[in-house]
């Protein structure tokens, strides 16, 4: 049981900040903004609102990281509003182009990038429990780095399947 509860702390952290969707207007010839950052985890939206266009990554020299999904919205299309949406696996840099008004083996026209990070929010560096005087688990634990982190919440369960917050820890 005292081993459940301490993988209990591990996945127990609350973060601040979510994954988010990240929208990229298609419209005019152009996508806006041409050039975001992300991160992993995040969703990033193509929103369709005018023109005979898609957004590939197909036919670019290293479009992708390895082991990323290829971007893909399907054939070019003039049906708006529509949206595509891309969740990003991988970080590294992403490249993508409508397959109408670009040149992907230059990646001169109507092109854009966006780049995913992968933060992780917390890096531990030890953790231990043991009984204290009172024969009561004692937790201890210290990080390496805290982002975007508010807490830790401690909780237990007697049959792994229903916990109860037993405690609270600023990060």
């Amino acid at each position: 049981m005292k081993k459940l509860f301490l993988l209990l702390l591990l996945s127990t952290v609350t973060t601040l900040t979510n994954a988010a969707i990240v929208v990229i207007t298609v419209t005019n010839n152009q996508f806006t903004p041409a050039n975001v950052t992300v991160s992993v985890g995040d969703v990033v939206r193509f929103s369709f609102q005018a023109g005979f266009h898609n957004a590939i990554s197909t036919g670019v020299a290293n479009a992708v990281p390895s082991g990323a999904a290829a971007i893909n919205s399907g054939s070019p299309s003039g049906t708006n509003p529509r949206t595509y949406d891309y969740t990003v696996t991988t970080a590294g840099n992403y490249k993508y182009y409508c397959e109408v008004h670009a040149d992907p083996g230059s990646f001169t026209g109507m092109v854009a990038t966006f780049t995913a990070t992968s933060t992780l929010p917390v890096l531990l560096k030890d953790f231990s429990i043991a009984a204290n005087a009172e024969k009561k688990p004692s937790i201890t634990w210290s990080t390496v780095t805290e982002q975007n982190v508010a807490d830790f919440t401690i909780r237990r369960s007697s049959d792994g399947f229903k916990f109860q917050d037993i405690g609270k820890v600023a990060a």
